[in-house]
Protein backbone atom coordinates (compact mmCIF):
# COMPACT_ATOMS: atom_id res chain seq x y z
CA UNK A 1 0.00 0.00 0.00
CA UNK A 2 1.35 3.44 -0.94
CA UNK A 3 1.76 6.00 1.84
CA UNK A 4 1.81 9.70 1.04
CA UNK A 5 3.94 12.02 3.15
CA UNK A 6 1.92 15.20 3.47
CA UNK A 7 3.01 17.34 6.44
CA UNK A 8 6.08 17.91 8.58
CA UNK A 9 4.39 15.87 11.32
CA UNK A 10 4.17 12.93 8.92
CA UNK A 11 7.86 13.13 8.12
CA UNK A 12 8.89 13.33 11.76
CA UNK A 13 6.67 10.36 12.57
CA UNK A 14 8.26 8.32 9.81
CA UNK A 15 11.74 9.34 10.92
CA UNK A 16 11.06 7.94 14.38
CA UNK A 17 10.07 4.64 12.84
CA UNK A 18 13.46 4.38 11.14
CA UNK A 19 12.69 4.52 7.40
CA UNK A 20 9.89 5.15 4.96
CA UNK A 21 9.96 1.55 3.76
CA UNK A 22 9.47 0.20 7.27
CA UNK A 23 6.58 2.61 7.79
CA UNK A 24 4.91 1.50 4.59
CA UNK A 25 5.12 -2.08 5.73
CA UNK A 26 3.52 -1.20 9.06
CA UNK A 27 -0.11 -0.20 8.47
CA UNK A 28 -0.37 1.01 12.05
CA UNK A 29 1.87 4.00 11.28
CA UNK A 30 0.04 5.08 8.10
CA UNK A 31 -1.16 8.69 8.50
CA UNK A 32 -4.75 9.65 7.96
CA UNK A 33 -5.29 11.28 4.54
CA UNK A 34 -5.53 15.07 4.66
CA UNK A 35 -7.39 15.32 1.36
CA UNK A 36 -10.65 13.36 1.54
CA UNK A 37 -12.50 15.33 -1.16
CA UNK A 38 -11.51 17.33 -4.22
CA UNK A 39 -12.77 20.40 -2.35
CA UNK A 40 -10.02 19.83 0.25
CA UNK A 41 -7.30 20.70 -2.31
CA UNK A 42 -5.59 23.91 -1.18
CA UNK A 43 -4.81 26.78 -3.60
CA UNK A 44 -1.28 27.02 -4.97
CA UNK A 45 -0.84 30.47 -3.41
CA UNK A 46 -0.60 28.82 0.02
CA UNK A 47 2.43 26.81 -1.09
CA UNK A 48 4.26 29.09 -3.52
CA UNK A 49 3.79 32.73 -2.52
CA UNK A 50 7.00 33.97 -4.18
CA UNK A 51 8.20 34.20 -7.78
CA UNK A 52 11.07 31.98 -8.92
CA UNK A 53 14.24 32.60 -6.90
CA UNK A 54 17.69 31.08 -7.25
CA UNK A 55 20.33 29.64 -4.96
CA UNK A 56 22.77 30.40 -7.77
CA UNK A 57 21.43 32.01 -10.92
CA UNK A 58 20.67 30.61 -13.46
CA UNK A 59 21.78 27.06 -12.67
CA UNK A 60 19.95 26.37 -9.43
CA UNK A 61 16.34 27.58 -9.08
CA UNK A 62 14.98 27.15 -5.58
CA UNK A 63 12.79 24.10 -5.09
CA UNK A 64 13.85 22.44 -8.35
CA UNK A 65 15.46 19.18 -9.42
CA UNK A 66 18.56 20.01 -11.49
CA UNK A 67 20.97 17.67 -13.28
CA UNK A 68 24.66 18.05 -14.13
CA UNK A 69 25.61 15.40 -16.69
CA UNK A 70 28.88 14.70 -18.44
CA UNK A 71 31.76 12.31 -18.99
CA UNK A 72 33.69 10.88 -16.06
CA UNK A 73 36.33 13.34 -14.87
CA UNK A 74 34.88 16.36 -16.69
CA UNK A 75 34.62 18.35 -13.46
CA UNK A 76 30.90 18.16 -12.71
CA UNK A 77 31.35 16.98 -9.09
CA UNK A 78 34.10 19.56 -8.54
CA UNK A 79 31.88 22.36 -9.82
CA UNK A 80 29.01 21.09 -7.65
CA UNK A 81 31.20 21.22 -4.53
CA UNK A 82 32.37 24.74 -5.37
CA UNK A 83 28.73 25.80 -5.69
CA UNK A 84 27.97 24.06 -2.38
CA UNK A 85 30.67 26.12 -0.66
CA UNK A 86 29.15 29.36 -1.95
CA UNK A 87 25.57 28.39 -1.16
CA UNK A 88 26.48 27.18 2.36
CA UNK A 89 27.13 30.82 3.29
CA UNK A 90 23.36 31.35 3.30
CA UNK A 91 21.61 27.96 3.07
CA UNK A 92 22.01 24.55 4.71
CA UNK A 93 23.75 22.10 2.37
CA UNK A 94 23.78 18.29 2.35
CA UNK A 95 25.96 16.21 0.01
CA UNK A 96 24.96 12.55 -0.40
CA UNK A 97 27.99 10.86 -2.01
CA UNK A 98 28.43 7.22 -2.99
CA UNK A 99 30.93 8.03 -5.71
CA UNK A 100 34.07 9.78 -4.38
CA UNK A 101 36.69 8.66 -1.84
CA UNK A 102 37.54 10.79 1.19
CA UNK A 103 40.98 11.72 -0.17
CA UNK A 104 39.49 13.24 -3.33
CA UNK A 105 36.83 15.19 -1.45
CA UNK A 106 39.39 16.47 1.07
CA UNK A 107 41.65 17.73 -1.71
CA UNK A 108 38.77 19.59 -3.36
CA UNK A 109 37.68 21.13 -0.07
CA UNK A 110 41.22 22.29 0.65
CA UNK A 111 41.52 23.79 -2.82
CA UNK A 112 38.27 25.73 -2.43
CA UNK A 113 38.88 26.49 1.26
CA UNK A 114 35.63 24.77 2.21
CA UNK A 115 34.96 23.14 5.58
CA UNK A 116 32.13 20.74 6.31
CA UNK A 117 30.30 20.99 9.58
CA UNK A 118 27.20 22.89 10.62
CA UNK A 119 26.39 24.67 7.35
CA UNK A 120 27.63 21.97 4.96
CA UNK A 121 27.09 18.33 5.84
CA UNK A 122 28.97 15.81 3.71
CA UNK A 123 27.73 12.21 3.91
CA UNK A 124 30.27 10.06 2.10
CA UNK A 125 31.42 6.47 2.27
CA UNK A 126 33.83 7.18 5.14
CA UNK A 127 30.92 7.80 7.53
CA UNK A 128 29.82 4.92 9.82
CA UNK A 129 26.86 4.30 7.50
CA UNK A 130 26.49 4.64 3.74
CA UNK A 131 24.74 7.77 2.49
CA UNK A 132 20.96 7.10 2.44
CA UNK A 133 18.65 7.51 -0.53
CA UNK A 134 17.41 11.07 -1.06
CA UNK A 135 13.87 9.94 -0.24
CA UNK A 136 14.82 8.34 3.07
CA UNK A 137 13.13 9.47 6.27
CA UNK A 138 16.28 11.00 7.75
CA UNK A 139 16.74 13.28 4.74
CA UNK A 140 13.05 14.21 4.46
CA UNK A 141 12.93 15.02 8.16
CA UNK A 142 16.06 17.22 7.90
CA UNK A 143 14.65 19.11 4.91
CA UNK A 144 11.43 19.74 6.85
CA UNK A 145 13.40 21.20 9.77
CA UNK A 146 15.75 23.32 7.67
CA UNK A 147 15.11 27.06 7.54
CA UNK A 148 15.78 28.29 4.94
CA UNK A 149 15.17 25.23 2.80
CA UNK A 150 18.40 23.48 1.85
CA UNK A 151 20.54 22.50 -1.11
CA UNK A 152 20.98 18.73 -1.59
CA UNK A 153 23.56 17.15 -3.93
CA UNK A 154 23.20 13.50 -4.98
CA UNK A 155 26.45 12.08 -6.39
CA UNK A 156 25.92 10.10 -8.46
CA UNK A 157 22.60 9.09 -10.00
CA UNK A 158 23.77 5.59 -10.93
CA UNK A 159 25.28 4.97 -7.49
CA UNK A 160 21.93 5.69 -5.81
CA UNK A 161 19.57 4.41 -8.49
CA UNK A 162 20.30 0.77 -7.75
CA UNK A 163 18.29 -0.54 -10.69
CA UNK A 164 18.15 -0.51 -14.45
CA UNK A 165 18.97 2.98 -15.78
CA UNK A 166 17.17 2.16 -19.01
CA UNK A 167 13.92 1.30 -17.27
CA UNK A 168 11.59 4.31 -17.44
CA UNK A 169 9.55 3.24 -14.41
CA UNK A 170 12.55 2.69 -12.17
CA UNK A 171 14.16 5.93 -13.27
CA UNK A 172 10.97 7.90 -12.71
CA UNK A 173 10.52 6.30 -9.27
CA UNK A 174 14.01 7.29 -8.19
CA UNK A 175 13.73 10.89 -9.39
CA UNK A 176 10.38 11.05 -7.59
CA UNK A 177 12.40 10.77 -4.36
CA UNK A 178 14.20 13.95 -5.36
CA UNK A 179 10.87 15.50 -6.34
CA UNK A 180 9.56 14.93 -2.83
CA UNK A 181 12.49 16.98 -1.47
CA UNK A 182 11.86 19.70 -4.05
CA UNK A 183 8.15 19.76 -3.19
CA UNK A 184 9.21 20.58 0.36
CA UNK A 185 11.36 23.49 -0.82
CA UNK A 186 14.78 21.89 -1.22
CA UNK A 187 16.90 22.39 -4.32
CA UNK A 188 18.29 19.06 -5.53
CA UNK A 189 21.29 18.61 -7.82
CA UNK A 190 21.73 15.20 -9.46
CA UNK A 191 25.18 14.28 -10.80
CA UNK A 192 24.93 11.84 -13.72
CA UNK A 193 27.03 10.47 -16.57
CA UNK A 194 26.41 11.06 -20.23
CA UNK A 195 25.76 8.37 -22.82
CA UNK A 196 27.94 7.12 -25.66
CA UNK A 197 25.32 6.70 -28.37
CA UNK A 198 24.60 9.63 -30.68
CA UNK A 199 21.00 9.63 -29.53
CA UNK A 200 21.91 9.76 -25.81
CA UNK A 201 24.98 11.99 -25.53
CA UNK A 202 23.46 14.36 -22.99
CA UNK A 203 22.66 11.71 -20.39
CA UNK A 204 22.75 7.96 -19.94
CA UNK A 205 19.73 5.71 -19.59
CA UNK A 206 15.99 6.18 -19.94
CA UNK A 207 14.56 9.25 -21.64
CA UNK A 208 12.47 9.72 -18.50
CA UNK A 209 15.59 11.12 -16.84
CA UNK A 210 15.33 14.28 -18.93
CA UNK A 211 11.56 14.34 -18.70
CA UNK A 212 11.55 14.16 -14.89
CA UNK A 213 14.10 16.87 -14.01
CA UNK A 214 13.35 20.61 -14.08
CA UNK A 215 16.65 21.82 -15.50
CA UNK A 216 19.68 20.00 -16.92
CA UNK A 217 23.17 20.94 -18.10
CA UNK A 218 25.66 18.87 -20.04
CA UNK A 219 29.21 19.67 -18.90
CA UNK A 220 32.40 19.45 -20.95
CA UNK A 221 35.94 20.39 -19.96
CA UNK A 222 38.11 22.27 -22.47
CA UNK A 223 41.16 20.51 -21.03
CA UNK A 224 40.30 16.98 -22.11
CA UNK A 225 41.93 14.33 -19.93
CA UNK A 226 43.96 16.96 -18.09
CA UNK A 227 43.53 19.53 -15.31
CA UNK A 228 40.46 21.69 -15.07
CA UNK A 229 40.23 24.29 -17.82
CA UNK A 230 37.02 26.00 -18.87
CA UNK A 231 33.83 24.10 -18.14
CA UNK A 232 31.03 24.58 -20.63
CA UNK A 233 27.52 24.05 -19.26
CA UNK A 234 25.09 23.55 -22.13
CA UNK A 235 21.47 23.72 -21.02
CA UNK A 236 19.40 21.01 -22.72
CA UNK A 237 16.30 21.16 -20.51
CA UNK A 238 14.70 24.00 -18.57
CA UNK A 239 11.25 24.63 -17.18
CA UNK A 240 12.36 28.15 -16.22
CA UNK A 241 12.95 29.60 -19.67
CA UNK A 242 16.75 29.43 -19.61
CA UNK A 243 18.62 28.39 -22.75
CA UNK A 244 22.15 28.57 -24.06
CA UNK A 245 25.57 27.99 -22.51
CA UNK A 246 27.43 28.97 -19.38
CA UNK A 247 31.22 28.93 -19.16
CA UNK A 248 33.28 28.69 -15.98
CA UNK A 249 37.03 29.08 -16.11
CA UNK A 250 38.96 27.43 -13.27
CA UNK A 251 41.62 29.75 -11.88
CA UNK A 252 43.44 29.91 -8.53
CA UNK A 253 41.04 27.70 -6.63
CA UNK A 254 37.88 29.35 -7.99
CA UNK A 255 35.53 29.07 -10.92
CA UNK A 256 35.04 32.36 -12.76
CA UNK A 257 32.13 32.78 -15.13
CA UNK A 258 33.17 34.06 -18.56
CA UNK A 259 31.18 34.93 -21.66
CA UNK A 260 33.05 32.43 -23.80
CA UNK A 261 36.09 30.20 -23.54
CA UNK A 262 38.58 32.76 -24.87
CA UNK A 263 37.19 35.73 -22.98
CA UNK A 264 39.71 37.65 -20.86
CA UNK A 265 39.59 37.01 -17.12
CA UNK A 266 38.00 39.90 -15.21
CA UNK A 267 39.50 41.19 -11.98
CA UNK A 268 37.44 41.08 -8.78
CA UNK A 269 36.97 44.85 -8.97
CA UNK A 270 35.69 44.62 -12.54
CA UNK A 271 33.26 41.88 -11.57
CA UNK A 272 32.02 43.89 -8.57
CA UNK A 273 31.58 46.88 -10.85
CA UNK A 274 29.45 44.80 -13.23
CA UNK A 275 27.52 43.44 -10.27
CA UNK A 276 26.54 46.90 -9.06
CA UNK A 277 25.81 48.04 -12.62
CA UNK A 278 23.35 45.14 -12.95
CA UNK A 279 21.84 45.65 -9.47
CA UNK A 280 21.39 49.42 -9.05
CA UNK A 281 19.87 50.64 -5.80
CA UNK A 282 21.25 47.76 -3.72
CA UNK A 283 21.68 48.25 0.00
CA UNK A 284 24.98 47.28 1.57
CA UNK A 285 23.51 44.03 2.89
CA UNK A 286 21.97 43.14 -0.47
CA UNK A 287 25.19 43.85 -2.37
CA UNK A 288 27.29 41.84 0.10
CA UNK A 289 24.94 38.88 -0.35
CA UNK A 290 25.21 39.15 -4.13
CA UNK A 291 29.00 39.28 -3.90
CA UNK A 292 29.01 36.23 -1.65
CA UNK A 293 26.77 34.26 -4.01
CA UNK A 294 29.22 34.89 -6.85
CA UNK A 295 32.27 33.86 -4.82
CA UNK A 296 33.61 37.43 -4.77
CA UNK A 297 33.45 37.66 -0.99
CA UNK A 298 31.06 39.58 1.24
CA UNK A 299 33.90 41.60 2.78
CA UNK A 300 35.17 42.57 -0.67
CA UNK A 301 31.68 43.67 -1.61
CA UNK A 302 31.44 45.88 1.49
CA UNK A 303 34.91 47.37 0.86
CA UNK A 304 34.02 48.03 -2.79
CA UNK A 305 31.02 50.14 -1.78
CA UNK A 306 32.93 52.00 0.92
CA UNK A 307 35.94 52.78 -1.25
CA UNK A 308 33.72 53.61 -4.23
CA UNK A 309 31.74 56.15 -2.17
CA UNK A 310 35.00 57.80 -1.07
CA UNK A 311 36.40 58.04 -4.61
CA UNK A 312 33.16 59.02 -6.33
CA UNK A 313 32.76 55.74 -8.23
CA UNK A 314 29.66 54.84 -6.19
CA UNK A 315 26.76 57.21 -5.44
CA UNK A 316 24.66 56.79 -2.30
CA UNK A 317 21.03 57.79 -1.95
CA UNK A 318 18.68 57.61 1.02
CA UNK A 319 16.15 54.80 0.95
CA UNK A 320 13.33 53.49 3.15
CA UNK A 321 14.07 53.27 6.88
CA UNK A 322 17.29 55.29 6.46
CA UNK A 323 18.86 52.60 4.28
CA UNK A 324 21.56 53.72 1.87
CA UNK A 325 21.02 52.74 -1.76
CA UNK A 326 24.07 52.39 -3.99
CA UNK A 327 24.45 53.24 -7.68
CA UNK A 328 27.43 52.94 -9.99
CA UNK A 329 28.78 56.23 -11.35
CA UNK A 330 29.90 55.51 -14.88
CA UNK A 331 33.18 56.87 -16.27
CA UNK A 332 31.43 59.15 -18.77
CA UNK A 333 29.34 60.73 -16.00
CA UNK A 334 32.39 61.37 -13.81
CA UNK A 335 34.27 62.91 -16.75
CA UNK A 336 31.38 65.27 -17.46
CA UNK A 337 31.40 66.47 -13.88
Amino acid sequence: MKVEVVTDDDIEAFAREGSLKDSVADNQTRPEPRIRRVEDILPLSQFSPRPVAFLHEPELPEGAVVAFTGDSGCGKSTLALWLAGIIAQQYPVLVLDRENPASVVRERMNRFQISDGTALRYWGGWQPEEAPDPGSAIVLEWVARSDPRPFVIVDSFVAFHGGNENDAGETRAFIHQCRRLADRGATVLLIHHDGKADSAKDYRGSSDFKAAVDQAFHITNSSLGGPLGTLRLRCYKSRFGFSGDLNYRYQDGQFIRVEHENAPTLTVTQRLTDLLRNNPGSTSAQFECLAGERALGRNRGRDFLRDGAMTGRVRQESGPKNAKLHFLVEESTRDAE
